[in-house]
């Protein structure tokens, strides 16, 4: 384990201090003994457990395996014995060398070149091939978010020297050399030389940004900003034909296209007042109304050397007429129809949210906005919490319930609250209040009333196809 002075300088200690007594060795031992003794109070010892502690261990010796004996004796029932544990002692070299003295730690090595050297080298029988880990035993309870290994730099306060930025150095020796830098606005990728600032290629299968990313700019102010010049979006076949968005210093942006590099022409821009230029506009016959039809009857998309001419795909492919209405449609038929403040999709519509505005039934000069309940029925309902006083207590609704809703197929639902449970019933809704009534005197509990919509017809739930 180590030499006598470094062993006799363990300390040993006993969890159950009350139930255990411990007498340390003398000091004189060439095998230094600790001895454990259960105070006369301590009766039980079957399927008990002695947990101890050993601290302050240091060991001037070479790695390898030692010897830990346990000895026990004068237990009833049981013969004298001892176990002997082995202990593998594994290196932590500290090299000093210079004056002042520089002092460096191994770990796995004897020649450490650093402040702190750990090296994986040799053979391992749980890894192969060797290498380092930071490892938590299966202990933890807790979860969440642990800290695993933190570069920390101390500071002043105020602070006294320029901003550190700690890095952490991927080296291959003659091959390469990267570093990840952590800064103040945020995590930088460079080249292994702490004088460049130069920065390298990152490679992933996916990227998943939650703020805005930046491409040539470290400032972006949008979700996507591209800054550069020349094309700055750009999509390249295997012909290397691509097509590009750029923007000149005309504060134009354009729609490009180049062959192998060389451009051939601007298909369309968008200047910054929202005008868009296209190149050349060809749609087969179709005629300017009070809005735009398009009817083409033909389809090409064709380059002949002086522009692009394109056309739609089918007749009646986009048909805007302006006045007090308009269609959308597709070969097939409409699609979308509008006229006036009516508008009919035909087709299904899907929608996380939907809302509906009406007229104010009792104040003109207002709106009633709601969100849509969906139902076989144009209903609206209403929610709240009261408490009882008494046994009983008066639920007023809005003023314009009465004219919103019909009479008919109202319903009104009590919910106790409390963990005592008692009962509560109600009576039918008269100019927008109903009473509650209840087993429980100071009772509280929450209330929805809902009812039919007055303003619309009723709604027909199974309907013919058309």
């Amino acid at each position: 384990m180590g030499t006598l002075s470094q062993v006799h300088a363990i300390q040993v200690t006993v969890a159950d201090g009350e139930n255990w007594s411990l007498t340390p060795p003398s000091g004189q031992e060439q095998s230094p003994e600790w001895s454990l003794t259960p105070q006369p109070s301590k009766t039980a010892l079957a399927d008990e457990e002695i947990q101890l502690t050993l601290a302050n261990i240091i060991s001037s010796l070479p790695p390898g395996q030692t010897n830990l004996y346990i000895g026990y004796e004068n237990i009833p029932g049981y013969w004298d014995g001892q176990l002997v544990v082995a202990i593998e002692k594994t290196p932590l070299i500290v090299a000093m060398e210079g004056t002042p003295p520089l002092y460096r730690v191994g770990i796995g090595t004897i020649n450490p070149q650093a402040k702190l050297a750990v090296s994986a080298s040799g053979q391992s029988p749980q890894q192969q091939p060797p290498h380092l880990q930071l490892r938590r035993e299966a202990t933890e309870k807790s979860g969440d978010k642990i800290l695993f290994l933190e570069l920390y730099q101390d500071e002043n306060n105020p602070p006294t020297v320029p901003e550190v930025h700690p890095s952490l150095r991927f080296r291959h020796q003659g091959r390469f050399s990267q570093r990840i830098e952590g800064r103040a606005d945020g995590i930088h990728f460079k080249t292994g030389d702490l004088s460049s600032d130069s920065y390298i290629d990152i490679f992933a299968a996916n990227g998943h940004f939650s703020g805005n990313v930046g491409i040539g700019t470290p400032t972006p102010r949008t979700t996507l900003e591209v800054k550069g010049y020349d094309f700055q979006l750009s999509v390249t076949n295997t012909q290397d034909h691509n097509w590009g968005l750029v923007n000149w210093t005309d504060d134009r942006l354009y729609f490009q296209y180049r062959e192998q590099g060389v451009y051939k022409n601007n298909a369309m821009y968008l200047d910054k007042k929202g005008l868009l230029v296209v190149g050349s506009l060809g749609v087969g016959g179709n005629s300017l109304q009070q809005g735009i039809n398009f009817q083409a009857s033909e389809s090409y998309k064709i380059y002949d050397g002086g522009g692009f001419n394109f056309g739609w795909v089918s007749p009646n492919a986009i048909k805007i007429v302006g006045a007090d209405g308009g269609v959308l449609a597709v070969n097939a038929g409409d699609v979308l129809c509008w006229k006036q403040d009516q508008v009919v999709i035909k087709g299904q519509l899907y929608a996380r949210e939907k809302y509906f505005s009406i007229d104010h039934p009792t104040k003109p000069d207002h709106q009633l906005i709601h969100a849509c309940l969906e139902g076989p029925e144009s209903a609206v309902y209403y929610r709240g919490q009261a408490q009882l006083k008494n046994g009983q207590a008066t639920i007023r609704l809005p003023d314009y319930f009465e004219t919103l809703t019909r009479q008919e197929g109202r319903t009104v639902l009590l919910t106790p609250k409390g963990r005592e449970p008692f009962l509560l019933s109600h009576e039918d809704i008269v100019d927008g209040t109903f009473k509650v009534y209840g087993t429980r005197a100071d009772g509280p509990f929450s209330w929805e009333v809902k009812a039919v919509r007055a303003d619309v017809g009723r709604l027909e739930t199974e309907v013919r196809k058309k």
